[in-house]
């Protein structure tokens, strides 16, 4: 009974993490766009905005699960199931007018749904790591997708992932989640949080990364041509992303400065147009890149992939490929990218790896310098991935800046946890240490791969400064 009850846990919270994802980076009724094209236009036009409201509603729904408890998780979980169906079914014969709303609420509850799962999944090693694959392969599949405005028609690929996630699918999770509850039901697990209390910081940092994403994503669509505009809003969102990642506890912020380095980045990366037969690359690199950072795990060597991606963005739009070799290549590189940054972080707390998931959706500078040639916040005029919109080499320049500043975020947030833990005795010396010169000697021994360097210290340690006894719970369930 208890090895059935393991494996409806892992599918169930894998399958409930990918149809969050999809949800939250595929609008809902894109996929039909010669069906009322005003309404897809403008519903297209708040997407971004859409898809930011979605990443609060998962932070939100981590915490209030995590205090709650995980049977609530699962019920929270169900009941965004089944808005999400009852969404879909309401499409078919909804009004012109309500097409806006029902992605609005479309991304909500994909966002609740992404929330409350990876609460009750965080908990065990294997639903984890489920969850952590389920979640990324959603939001890198519905990344990838391309416009079918480039081609006569749609593609059996193209239709099943321009109308991910379907119908059916969001039906099979909602099954799966009503299973895990009866298979649960005798479970002891009431209250998580001490005298039932929210945990603040989680909030506290979203509520000063998301904004910070969004708001300067558009504002560099409306003035990303003016070069002060361009540096102020690279360092805006540098700094929100490093004060979100010090509101976390210990190391936990990690992840969400990788999220944001790698969401500006993989933007900025020309990924289209890729074959029909290419769709297996993708998750075969993003489950190659999660085993290596399991295996070597390493922050600091992310951050700087993290800014590769970002020049190859660059070059990439300076070559302007002619075949699909270099998309594939690209492809490759990014989810391979994501796998190994998130599962070098993995944080100990679920309420930071869903912060640093929702963070990771929401339109980031890339795709902002890449929209302002037709002055929107998307790939394309149709949102998706476009081989027929010009693209420009300051998009890549601009994602490298966004990676880099945050993979010295990664630094400071190590080094001053590390500090801190420290006790009083390490307060003089740190008061009297030279900063730049100390930042230079990090960023060295990241690259040598010194032991003590962030991601090389043993993997038993964690990236918080819980107990040992936290941190077996976390890895042995």
């Amino acid at each position: 009974m208890r090895a059935v009850r393991d494996v409806v846990d892992t599918v169930t919270v894998w399958s409930a993490a990918v149809v969050a994802g999809l949800t939250l980076t595929i609008p809902l009724k894109s996929a039909w766009m010669a069906d009322r094209p005003l309404q897809v236009d403008l519903m297209i036009f708040d997407v971004p905005r859409a898809t930011a409201a979605g990443s609060f509603a998962a932070v939100i729904a981590v915490a209030v699960t995590v205090t709650l408890g995980h049977p609530a998780g699962r019920i929270g979980a169900l009941i965004a199931t089944v808005v999400l169906l009852v969404d879909r079914l309401l499409l078919h014969g909804a009004g012109t007018e309500s097409l806006t709303t029902l992605n609005y609420l479309d991304s909500i509850f994909g966002g609740v749904l992404l929330g409350a799962i990876g609460a009750v999944g965080w908990r065990r090693y294997r639903t984890a790591a489920a969850y952590l694959f389920g979640g990324l392969l959603g939001a890198e599949l519905g990344d990838l997708a391309e416009s079918p405005i480039d081609r006569s028609g749609m593609s059996p690929t193209e239709l099943v992932m321009l109308q991910a996630p379907s119908v059916l699918a969001v039906a099979a999770v909602g099954a799966l989640l009503v299973a895990a509850i009866v298979t649960h039901r005798h479970d002891v697990d009431s209250v998580n949080s001490p005298l039932g209390l929210i945990p603040s910081g989680p909030l506290l940092a979203a509520v000063i990364v998301i904004p910070g994403v969004l708001l300067t994503s558009e504002w560099l669509v409306r003035s990303g041509d003016r070069s002060p505009v361009v540096v102020a809003a690279t360092g805006l969102v540098v700094l929100a992303a490093v004060a979100a990642a010090l509101v976390l506890p210990g190391r936990e912020g990690i992840p969400l400065l990788l999220a944001v380095a790698f969401s500006a980045a993989g933007s900025a990366l020309v990924l289209v147009p890729r074959p029909d037969w290419a769709l297996p690359v993708p998750i075969g690199c993003l489950a190659l890149g999660l085993y290596a950072g399991h295996r070597r795990p390493s922050p600091g060597w992310a951050a700087i992939a993290l800014v590769a991606l970002g020049l190859a963005g660059s070059v990439g739009a300076v070559i302007e490929p002619r075949s699909f070799v270099m998309p594939l290549l690209g492809c490759a590189a990014a989810t391979f990218a994501v796998g190994y940054a998130f599962a070098s972080a993995a944080p100990v707390y679920p309420t930071s790896i869903v912060v640093a998931l929702a963070v990771l959706v929401v339109p980031s500078a890339g795709m902002a310098m890449r929209g302002r040639y037709f002055g929107r916040l998307a790939y394309s005029p149709y949102w998706y991935r476009s081989s027929g919109v010009a693209q420009h080499w300051t998009a890549g320049v601009v994602a490298a800046a966004v990676a880099a500043g945050c993979g010295l975020g990664v630094v400071l947030v190590d080094r001053r946890r590390a500090a801190r833990s420290a006790g009083h005795r390490a307060a003089p010396a740190l008061a009297s240490a030279h900063p730049p010169r100390d930042l230079i000697a990090i960023f060295w021994q990241i690259v040598g791969g010194g032991r003590n360097a962030i991601g090389f210290r043993p993997r038993t340690e964690g990236f918080g400064h819980e107990s040992a006894a936290v941190t077996a719970g976390f890895h042995d369930g």
